[in-house]
């Protein structure tokens, strides 16, 4: 019996630690955002500073370089130079947050705040005194707080330091006072199972080697919506997440993310397979220099279950009863095949549409959006329908818009729905003649996948004209900023949806960070000069206006021609 004991004892020991193991750890930082936080992102600056000085550059030149010429003080110079040697472990994660509130009587209000690693209580108790020698550092229970300038608290203790801020209604639906201190309390006042590291969805992505991640939080955001307490919004989305992770490589940046969801919204989802994406309605597209095109496909019915889950299927249909259909026929009208394409963008001088006689210049670009249509009953009753009532006129075996729209044709019929930039790039589409130069890598990237988004930005930056001053810059971005191409999964697991997505950079050698910092510094520089030509212009004009009047010589009088 005894026995029998002692290996039930270690059996239950084991299995506790194996579950121990099994949690991940998470950094200490996150044990201070509350819970219920609408957003969080943080970037590992250790990560991000080794993969610039392979470049070459530094976090400390750049905000040198920056101070310098902003012409600013020596003093500004020294104050960077304390604030690197705070006590702040710099080489950990930091943390920053968005909280939302709102309520009908109370309004809305924010709070945010950021947190990070302390490596030396002494050094930044210090720092604080010398950069805010007018706050008064308290005592709180196991941490020590100051409230400065700004409406700004930090608290700190040996192991994190959390900055704090709120802006908006000045007391909570509680009737507590809401501001900067009373977060900084709450922050070192809160066990773990109230915070961010409380979730095992967060968990999961703060335990992943990443060089920044982002996450939010659905339910908290649409607490802080007060109308949205009219329906069960806030029950369908309660415990849904979405995380993504961000790494800068060399040549692109790249993005792993989770839609999570929870179980009102998963027990609607799961009971619909996913399509795929509509290939063939991208590639018949008529040009060879496309732009960009987002690709869709979903069930309606989710839609519908999700219409009717909230509550606001009746009031919707109270409007709609009047025109003769639902809420529910418009939704099952379409098939959920949405397809976006773009091309052939341009910025070009044409006559004012008010004032024909002066030209500006507009952008100009071909375009098809495409909606498939689906229950065909459900489509012949919305038809007759918005027909009756003059909204539609029906031309042949298709529906057009009784008012304009402004140019851009719209054509209805029992298998489409098309919006397009021009008539001839709608026949041409239409008849299916066209062949989208789209290459066969961003094919088989979107191939079998719930969505997907790609926008060639090399070829839009071409399409937009240079002005002798920013000529180099254009040619700049063009060699900085290749692509972007970002794809939804068809598979949901019973928790979540993944989806990735890339943004391409020119210089495949080189980091991303490292080529996009390059760029904004030569932007900020071209800005720069372009200010100082303007101001030229303009103290030359105002030196002409200052001339006194006696320095300014008439022009000749013109003979009087013979009568």
């Amino acid at each position: 019996m005894k026995s029998l004991r002692n290996t039930l004892l270690l059996t239950a020991a084991a299995v506790m630690l194996v579950f121990a193991a099994c949690k991940k750890p998470v950094p200490t930082q996150t044990k201070y955002i509350p819970k219920d936080v609408s957003f969080v992102f943080a970037a590992n600056v250790k990560n991000l500073q080794e993969k610039l000085e392979k470049s070459k550059i530094s976090i400390d030149s750049l905000f040198k370089k920056a101070i310098a010429e902003s012409k600013s003080s020596a003093s500004e110079l020294a104050k960077w130079d304390d604030f690197k040697n705070a006590g702040v472990k710099w080489q950990s994660e930091i943390y920053v947050y968005m909280q939302s509130k709102g309520a009908m009587i109370t309004g809305s209000n924010a709070i945010f705040g950021a947190v990070a690693a302390m490596d030396d209580k002494s050094k930044f108790q210090a720092y604080l005194k010398k950069q805010a020698p007018d706050a008064e550092i308290k005592e709180g229970s196991g941490y020590s707080y100051a409230n400065i300038k700004g409406g700004f608290s930090i608290g700190w203790n040996s192991d994190v330091i959390v900055v704090a801020g709120a802006v908006g209604e000045k007391y909570s639906n509680n009737g507590t006072v809401n501001n900067a201190e009373a977060q900084i309390t709450a922050a070192f006042s809160q066990k773990e199972a109230e915070s961010v590291a409380g979730i095992p969805e967060f968990r999961e992505l703060a335990g992943k080697k990443s060089d920044a991640l982002v996450w939010s939080n659905s339910t908290a955001s649409l607490a802080a919506i007060p109308m949205i307490g009219l329906t069960k919004a806030a029950d369908l989305f309660k415990d849904c997440y979405s995380a993504a992770t961000l790494n800068f490589e060399d040549g692109k940046i790249t993005g792993e993310s989770a839609t999570y969801m929870g179980k009102a919204l998963s027990d609607i989802v799961k009971k619909y397979d996913m399509p795929e994406v509509d290939i063939k309605a991208l590639e018949k597209f008529p040009s060879n220099n496309i732009d960009g095109f987002i690709s869709m496909s979903f069930q309606p019915g989710i839609l519908v279950d999700i219409v009717k889950y909230m509550g606001v299927e009746a009031i919707a249909n109270q409007y709609l009863a009047s025109m003769g259909f639902s809420l529910e026929d418009i939704i099952k009208a379409f098939k959920g095949e949405f397809t976006f394409i773009a091309s052939d963008f341009a910025i070009e001088e044409k006559p004012n549409a008010f004032l024909p006689q002066y030209k500006t210049k507009q952008p100009v670009f071909k375009m098809i959006v495409n909606a498939k249509m689906g229950d065909k009953a459900a489509y012949t009753k919305v038809t007759n329908a918005l027909a009756a009532k003059g909204i539609l006129v029906q031309q042949g075996n298709q529906y057009v818009p009784a008012m304009a729209t402004g140019g851009y044709p719209v054509t209805l019929d029992e298998k489409d729905l098309y919006f397009a930039s021009d008539s001839v790039v709608l026949q041409q589409y239409k008849a299916g003649a066209g062949k989208a130069a789209i290459s066969d890598e961003i094919k088989n990237k979107i191939k079998g996948k719930a969505s997907a988004v790609y926008f060639d930005f090399s070829k839009i930056i071409a399409g937009i004209p240079a002005d002798s001053s920013y000529a180099a810059l254009k040619a700049e971005a063009q060699a900085t900023f290749k692509d972007f191409i970002a794809v939804s999964e068809r598979k949901f697991d019973g928790k979540k949806i993944g989806s990735s997505f890339e943004l391409r950079t020119g210089n495949d050698k080189e980091n991303s960070l490292a080529s996009i910092i390059k760029f904004v510094q030569k932007a900020v520089a071209a800005a720069e000069t372009e200010r100082k030509s303007r101001n030229a212009i303009l103290d030359e004009e105002v030196t002409l206006d200052s001339l006194p009047a006696g320095d300014v010589v008439a022009p000749p009088l013109l003979e009087q021609p013979n009568k």
